[in-house]
């Protein structure tokens, strides 16, 4: 009894931020409003890759970016890609010290109020205990909390690693070029370990490791139909609607079981293992809050299944279609064009390419005349969670949360993790500090404050200890 009410009465101290515990901690509650509005400066900028007229606030992001960093003493310069160019910083400890290459990215999803936004997206909302704003989680938080623990840590305990800094300004669009800048500049990115903290926790109250991201294959598929919109009545039944041909080759990629049924898709991809699912089902995944909190029903009740589904096994959905009419009230018309966006998100041993090829070969079969287009690829991504570096992350992550963290393989996508583990033979550690429900993405993207705070702590002790590795 004695036993839990100490580890109560610790687990309480944790979260708060009035008690002075030791410099690390200080430094972070004496910082935390000048820390907020640098934040907010960085979110400000809609930085929106996907998008070619926002290119100018690229530019201007990028100048805050280096400001940042430069504030800590780092050495900046761009390094040029075929696209938008990547942020590069690089602080020198001592030249025996560790060096840990930082990724992160400062372009961000489109947002604009009228998405249903409560208030404006590039702006942080304060509301509970959240801060609401587009890429606060997704990923200006968590790079802007690196650069923080960076700084932290030169205040008051002393930086005893070197830092190597790679953010980039496409991975929302695909990171199309950062491959080949990445394999032009390996002399000067390399490293000992990567540092990620572009990932989030799996329920509330429990930190995760991911070990696992799945691949990405995106594309567009396009039915042309006549040169111009034409009236329904006039030419219902003469001519083919693009919307109707569109929609039979969608309902003809999944079946209503979840079920791809794009040719030879799930011949390399393998069976979940018992061991695996043990693990699933340790996890504390409540479904019914799931169901709650998204308000709309799940593909399954059970939990290991939907987390199998999650981490495990390859996907495909369709992100939106374009073409006819949609504005307010009716126009009878046959659209000239119906185009729909998707994509496959894909695990170990599936290659984008080849599920590329199936793909047009399956629409083609349903509609010769469709155009398939591909957009980005990315590959499964998959490390030991047994490695020393991922090893000395759960460490932290325990002494500062206060909760072992749980090692799972997400959902999500992270294209350059496979390129720098290949290129630079160096382990990749997804450090994620964002909150379950941060809504990545979404007009409720968010970031818990308390995650962001002790996430800064967290980052902080990991880089120092990393200095005592062997």
């Amino acid at each position: 009894m004695k036993q839990h009410c100490k580890s109560a009465h610790r687990q309480m101290l944790r979260c708060d931020y009035s008690v002075k515990m030791n410099p690390i901690n200080d430094y972070i509650t004496q910082n935390k409003e000048k820390f907020f509005n640098e934040l907010n400066g960085f979110i400000k900028f809609k930085s929106i890759s996907a998008d070619s007229c926002y290119a100018e606030e690229m530019i201007n992001c990028q100048k805050y970016l280096m400001n940042l960093l430069k504030n800590i003493n780092a050495k900046t310069s761009i390094l040029a890609t075929k696209g938008i160019n990547a942020v590069y910083g690089e602080i020198r400890a001592h030249k025996n010290s560790k060096t840990v290459l930082v990724y992160g990215h400062y372009d961000v999803q489109p947002a604009q109020k009228d998405d249903g936004w409560e208030k404006d997206p590039f702006s942080i909302h304060k509301k509970d205990d959240k801060w609401f704003a587009r890429g606060i989680a997704d990923d200006k938080g968590p790079v802007f909390a690196i650069i923080k623990a960076i700084e932290t840590l030169q205040n008051t305990i002393g930086l005893k690693v070197n830092i190597k800094f790679l953010i980039e300004g496409e991975e929302e669009c695909g990171s199309k070029n950062l491959d080949n800048c990445i394999k032009r500049n390996k002399a000067r990115l390399k490293n000992d370990v990567v540092l990620v903290c572009d990932t989030e926790w799996l329920t509330k109250e429990l930190p995760c490791i991911p070990y696992g991201l799945k691949g990405l294959m995106y594309a567009y598929i396009r039915v042309n139909g006549p040169s111009t919109d034409l009236h329904s009545g006039t030419y219902g039944g003469i001519v083919k609607n693009p919307h109707l041909e569109l929609a039979r080759i969608l309902t003809q990629l999944k079946d209503e079981n979840e079920k791809v049924l794009i040719p030879k898709f799930y011949d390399k991809v393998k069976q979940v293992t018992n061991e695996e699912k043990q693990l699933l089902n340790e996890i504390p995944f409540d479904v019914k809050h799931l169901k709650k909190e998204l308000g709309t029903e799940l593909t399954s009740d059970d939990k290991v299944e939907l987390l199998t589904k999650k981490g495990c096994l390859p996907t495909l959905d369709v992100h939106g279609i374009t073409g006819g009419y949609t504005g307010a009230g009716a126009k009878t018309i046959i659209p000239s064009y119906a185009e729909a966006k998707i994509s496959t998100r894909l695990v170990p041993d599936q290659n984008p390419e080849e599920v590329f090829n199936e793909l047009v070969k399956k629409v083609k079969s349903i509609n010769s005349s469709a155009i398939i287009i591909k957009d980005s690829f990315a590959e499964p991504f998959l490390i030991d969670p047994k490695n020393a570096y991922i090893q000395k992350a759960a460490q932290v992550m325990n002494d500062v949360f206060g909760k072992k963290p749980v090692f799972v393989r997400e959902g999500g996508s992270i294209p350059v993790t496979v390129t720098l583990n290949k290129e630079l033979n160096t382990p990749i550690v997804l450090f994620g500090i964002n909150n379950a429900d941060c809504s990545i993405h979404s007009p409720k993207e968010n970031l818990d404050e308390k995650h962001f705070h002790l996430g800064i702590e967290a980052i902080a002790k990991y880089l120092d200890s990393l200095s005592k590795c062997n």
